[in-house]
């Protein structure tokens, strides 16, 4: 590991951050092809409810072990391995399991009962690579970053293109494949898209480290400090930057994210799976309808920018958190008629998902502008983790497999009424927990005045 240097190079910051992208198409992508082959296989069990909760295990396999990912990335730096090093080998595991998973969806027939098993574990073994990843890249990201508020915007809208594309990428493979556009391939593959999808991604795997070994720098970056202080924007009050109020703070901020990450790893396997067994569309057709939502993001993140010029960035989060709890509402089945029922769903996915990884992203800055030097908890190693551990573990890892369950073995609305339930416990955290101007701790407010007194006393007597 090379000697620390201040700042990130201009290719290391341009590769982290498009990492956010082509990391979310890879964890998309296979969204459609997973669904396909878990319905395969189901039907060779006659198990209806193993499709739905097998196919989100599949999706969701992706963040549920992000624990170990963390923690390998934690073990290797503890002996001085590079983030350079960190963040681009993983990628050639990346490639091996890609190419695993193309087998897989080609050859499930054949393999059985395994199939799903090594589908779920290629699935797992992924995530732990991509959290190592991911990890590396929003240390060096944030800790580099003078901005944190506009730095999570960034990776908000990164994140949702990556995902719109993935999904609308996977739907177009199956769709042409379906089709026999694919003369190129083999035969047997043409009734087997996932395996294109994924033999392409063990490509793109193999280029991504071939330039995150040229892009990126040698030495790991110093800290740098951020232009705007914590609460910058906030009516100065008693207690609002005191030790319990942080801690209280990144506690109710990684709930409040991680409710998010739930409500919005739901979403996009929920609703391809409502548009293909309630309306009968295919699942192509389902997978670019779904992907348009997430593509919609372009929009809302321009707003975003306008209004956040215009607002304080804690009544910009307000309006976003309560119009995505209201846009919950339309994914309950209760629209007359296909054409309406259709609109309305869509029309919720695309403001909740945007609107709820921006205002995430909010909060994500706050949490990491909070953590207490010298704490073993709540220090800045251990927000980095415990921010990417429950969001991705709990929430991105769980939200597919308990969508998929609930309408397999429920109804849409009970689907709609767990979504709706999550976004409003959301919404209250943050009104009455994690936003900082309304969070003074009655200790803290104590200890102020106390503070405040001893110095006037000690100013009296001088």
């Amino acid at each position: 590991m090379g000697e620390p240097v201040e700042g990130l190079s201009e290719g290391s910051r341009y590769l982290l951050l498009s990492s956010y992208f082509f990391f979310n198409v890879a964890y998309s992508i296979v969204i459609p092809s997973s669904i396909q082959v878990m319905e395969d296989i189901a039907k060779l069990g006659g198990s209806k409810s193993w499709s739905g909760a097998g196919s989100g295990a599949v999706i969701g396999g992706y963040f549920m072990c992000s624990a170990l990912g963390m923690a390998v990335f934690r073990h290797f730096r503890r002996y001085e391995h590079s983030y350079k090093a960190l963040f681009t080998y993983p990628c050639l595991g990346r490639l091996a399991t890609s190419a695993i998973f193309a087998f897989v969806a080609l050859h499930h027939t054949v393999l059985g009962a395994a199939a799903p098993a090594l589908l779920i574990l290629c699935r797992f073994v992924e995530g732990i690579l991509n959290a190592c990843q991911t990890l590396c890249a929003i240390e060096m990201l944030t800790l580099t970053s003078r901005d944190r508020v506009s730095l999570q915007a960034s990776i908000a809208l990164l994140v949702n293109l990556g995902i719109g594309s993935g999904i609308l990428a996977a739907g177009a493979v199956e769709m042409r494949g379906q089709a026999g556009h694919f003369g190129f391939f083999p035969s047997n593959w043409q009734s087997s898209p996932a395996s294109i999808a994924m033999w392409g991604m063990s490509v793109f795997w193999l280029i991504f480290f071939l330039l995150g070994r040229l892009l990126m720098q040698e030495s790991d970056p110093v800290p740098v400090a951020e232009i705007k202080p914590l609460y910058s924007n906030c009516p100065t009050a008693p207690g609002t930057n005191l030790e319990g109020t942080r801690k209280m703070l990144i506690c109710t901020g990684i709930m409040f994210v991680t409710c998010r990450a739930f409500v919005t790893g739901g979403i996009d396997s929920a609703s391809m799976m409502i548009l293909e067994t309630q309306f009968g569309w295919a699942r192509g057709s389902a997978a670019a309808a779904v992907a348009c939502c997430y593509l919609s993001c372009i929009v809302w993140h321009g707003l975003f920018q306008f209004l956040r010029a215009r607002m304080s960035d804690e009544g910009l989060l307000t309006v976003c958190i309560s119009v995505s709890t209201v846009a919950s509402l339309g994914i309950f089945d209760f629209a007359p008629g296909e054409t309406a029922n259709v609109a309305m769903l869509l029309l919720a996915d695309s403001i909740i998902f945007p609107l709820f990884m921006l205002s995430s992203g909010i909060v994500s800055a706050y949490v990491t502008r909070s953590p207490l030097a010298g704490d073993w908890l709540f220090g800045v190693e251990s927000v980095f983790v415990l921010l990417k551990l429950f969001p991705e573990s709990l929430g991105r890892g769980l939200g597919p497999v308990a969508a998929r369950t609930f309408l397999s073995g429920f109804s849409r609305n009970h689907y709609s009424a767990m979504q709706l339930s999550v976004c409003v416990l959301s919404s209250l955290l943050w009104h009455f927990a994690v936003n900082p101007c309304n969070i003074a701790l009655e200790k803290d407010v104590q200890d102020d005045a106390l503070s405040t007194s001893a110095v006037k006393s000690e100013r009296m007597r001088e």
